[in-house]
């Protein structure tokens, strides 16, 4: 047999977070609002290669293995503060750049998004959400956020 190597220099095409500001009630330092909203852990995220878990959840078909990988993908929150019943909304404006020279396609994606909670009960086993999957959906039943563009 013939031995055959392939080497290749790939490039992975990233956004990063490079401006946060807040206009709200109850304005937070901008430096809070970065550690709250994970912007350096996300920075890094992006900065980072495609993990193998993103590449099997990207490569996924079933429903039932899409919730199953989704639970290994890292989560991040955006703690955006609270505020009185009434008052007016909180508005963040994120500054994405591309520091990479590929282009990039980005989009902001929430569990609907992802179309996994309206799973027919035939295909997800469990048929049941659990608590923090049924508070997301009542968070985007009633509109409590709103982003655009996505």
């Amino acid at each position: 047999g013939v031995l055959f190597v392939l080497r290749a220099e790939v490039q992975y095409p990233f956004v990063q977070i490079t401006d946060l500001r807040t206009e709200c009630v109850t304005s937070q330092p901008q430096s809070m609002m970065w550690v709250q909203c994970q912007v350096d852990g996300i920075n890094n995220l992006y900065r980072g290669e495609v993990a193998e878990v993103e590449r099997r959840f990207q490569a996924a078909i079933g429903i039932d293995e899409k919730k199953e990988l989704v639970k290994s993908l890292r989560p991040f929150q955006l703690l955006l503060g609270t505020a009185a019943a009434g008052s007016r909304p909180t508005a963040v404006y994120l500054l994405l750049s591309n520091p990479g020279q590929l282009e990039v396609a980005f989009s902001f994606q929430s569990p609907s998004d992802l179309n996994l909670e309206n799973a027919p009960y035939w295909c997800d086993e469990k048929a049941l959400e659990d608590e923090r999957e049924a508070h997301f959906g009542w968070v985007e039943e009633h509109g409590i956020y709103n982003i655009e563009p996505r």
